[in-house]
Order: structure tokens, then C-alpha cells, then sequence
């Protein structure tokens, strides 16, 4: 048996949360992910919180963005499963050495990393990498309080009995995946550019709905809005922080600024393979930069609390929806 086990895992290319960033970081690797990515990551959805709390900002996916994406093995075992193959510890060092990541929810109450630690019971689902046995550490992949005390994601140690015991004392009702969920990587898997679902979701986008069946899975929660529509919701929270009526929410600015930034690329690879002309791309330029001023300006906004940042960004943020909508809609007239 192996004493230290880590699996590879490359820097994600956006990390709004953690499920999609746990994906980016295996598959990236391969040369293919770029045609997966962005063959996807086009429609936004306005979606209740998997554990209560306001809407989030996330992307839509017919299914869980880990069951569509072709470079990954997806499979699932329940709690009984992991319980009958010797507890999570046993199954999660078994699993790490057959090269499986394990995406699972923790119990952020018990792991010192989490700014909930000894505060708060809330689930947190990292993906476990491997595992160091003389140290017995496990090695896990989430938003984490890193040097400094500042959030971020990456790679931190776990030590077995704190995992296990963040692993058992969950709620059921907070375990969404009632159980652990494997992924392996498909270092082999063949995934060409999917030109026509683009246009697909391009058109969804824009027109603020989502035509594709989705399935009912544990991610699935109550969608409000699709598209560009979820401006009108986002623009709408900011005023409502701004007359000091809510709390501010800057994740759904930072998904925003993401979504941007991953369209913008996905320009630059539809150029390269010779779909869109360069001109598509130094378009949408101006969109990102000022999606990237509004995302400074919110967290000055959180530094300072002065609230002439907010509304700087508030005005910034309006003119985005009618430019990006015309750019979007002459790209797909050419497609």
C-alpha cells in the first residue's frame, strides 16, 4: 500500500463554486477540456440555494455539470455503500489509490479550514485527492481560509479523524448526494466542439429561457430566471443594498464576472477553429472590462462600506445587458 497518495490537479480556470472548479482542476489537463468548456457555460440561471439562504447565480446544464462532461467517469456510492466498505476513511484511501477523486459533503462545523468551524453546522463539498498515511491527512481541494486568513480555493490536509467525523455528523438532509460521488479522469475521452449547441444556448441566453429537458438531480433546485434576464434580479439586489433593505451578496457578481470572462475566451477558441472572425471576440471585449470594474468596485465597496462604489457599479452594470444582448445576437446571426 502506498503511504502517500496524490492525485494531479491543475489551477481552474474560474472558480465561481466549488462543484465547477473541482471539475476544471482534473480535466484541464487535457487538451480536449477547451472544447468541452466552452461548448458549454453559455446559460445562466437564477436558482434557489441547495441549503437555504437568497437565489444564486449558477449555469445551466441538462443534467449535473459532472454526468455531462465527457472526460470525466462519474459513479456514485450511498451512505450504506461507504459504511459496508469500512467507513469513509477506508473508502476514501481505496478510492484515491484506484486514481478516483471523491466529491462529498463535510460537515464545516468540525474542519478548521472553514470560517463556520466551531460556529456554525453547514455542509461544504470538497473533492478529496489523496491522502498521506504516516501523517494520516487526507488532502482535499475547496474554498478554504488560506495564509492570511483570505478565502480562496485550493488544496489543504485534513486529518482522517476530522474528516470522518465531518463525513458522520451530517444532517441527511444536508447530504444531497447521500453518499460519495467518484470521478475519473478519461484521459482517452474524444470531445470535439459542439457548434450547434453553442448556437443552442447562445439562442437560450438571449431569449431567457432553457430548452434542453433536465433532469431531476440532487444539484436541481427551483430556477426563477434564465438568461439575460437575471440582470433585471441582480440589478435589483444592488438597489435594494443600496437603500439598506439587504444584505449584499457579491457572489453574484464574481459568477457574473466569470460568465464573462469564460465567453470572451470561448470567442477567442471559436476563432482559433475558424467559426467566428476576430472581430467577434475584440467585441466583447469592452463587456469583460467592465464587468471586472464592477467586481472592484464591489469589493471596495466591502472594504470601505462607502456606498458610492456600490452605485458607480450599480450604473456600470446597467449598460452591460443591451450592448452584450446586440453583440451576442449579431454572433449568432453569422453562426
Amino acid at each position: 500500500m502506498e503511504d502517500v497518495v496524490l492525485l494531479p490537479l491543475s489551477r481552474p480556470i474560474i472558480a465561481s463554486w466549488a462543484n465547477h472548479a473541482h471539475i476544471f482542476s482534473i480535466i484541464e489537463r487535457n487538451p480536449e477540456s477547451s472544447n468541452w468548456i466552452y461548448s458549454n457555460y453559455i446559460q445562466l440561471e437564477l436558482v434557489e440555494s441547495l441549503h437555504g439562504g437568497p437565489p444564486l447565480l449558477n449555469y445551466s446544464f441538462p443534467k449535473t455539470p459532472e454526468e455531462s462532461c465527457r472526460l470525466l467517469e462519474v459513479s456514485r456510492s450511498t451512505r450504506e455503500s461507504v459504511a459496508a466498505a469500512g467507513g469513509a476513511v477506508a473508502f476514501l484511501k481505496e478510492s484515491a489509490r484506484n486514481g478516483c477523486y471523491a466529491y462529498l459533503f463535510l460537515n464545516a462545523y468540525h474542519l478548521p479550514h472553514y470560517p463556520f468551524y466551531h460556529i456554525k453546522h453547514l455542509p461544504h463539498d470538497p473533492l478529496v485527492r489523496g491522502y498521506d498515511e504516516r501523517k494520516r491527512l487526507f488532502f482535499l481541494s475547496d474554498f478554504h481560509l488560506a495564509d492570511g486568513g483570505i478565502l480562496q480555493y485550493g488544496t489543504f490536509a485534513v486529518p482522517f479523524k476530522q474528516l470522518e467525523l465531518a463525513y458522520e455528523d451530517m444532517a441527511p438532509a444536508e447530504d444531497k448526494l447521500d453518499g460519495i460521488e467518484l470521478f475519473g479522469y478519461r484521459a482517452e475521452a474524444v470531445c470535439p466542439f459542439e457548434r450547434d449547441q453553442v448556437k443552442l444556448y447562445l439562442s437560450d441566453y438571449l431569449n431567457a429561457s432553457f430548452t434542453q429537458d433536465k433532469e431531476e438531480t440532487w444539484l436541481a433546485t427551483q430556477v426563477s430566471a434564465y438568461g439575460v434576464a437575471v440582470y433585471d434580479y441582480v440589478l435589483e439586489h444592488l438597489s435594494r443594498v443600496l437603500e439598506k433593505r439587504e444584505e449584499p451578496d457579491f457572489r453574484l457578481i464574481h459568477v457574473l464576472h466569470d460568465h464573462k470572462f469564460l465567453m470572451l475566451r470561448r470567442l477567442e477558441h471559436m476563432k482559433n477553429l475558424g467559426y467566428v472572425r476576430e472581430e467577434a471576440a475584440q467585441a466583447y471585449e469592452p463587456i469583460l472590462k467592465q464587468c471586472a470594474m464592477i467586481r472592484n468596485l464591489a469589493l471596495k465597496f466591502g472594504v470601505s462600506g462607502n456606498l458610492k462604489f456600490l452605485s458607480e457599479a450599480n450604473v456600470v452594470l446597467r449598460a452591460i445587458p443591451g450592448e452584450e444582448k446586440r453583440i451576442l445576437e449579431s454572433l449568432l446571426a453569422r453562426l
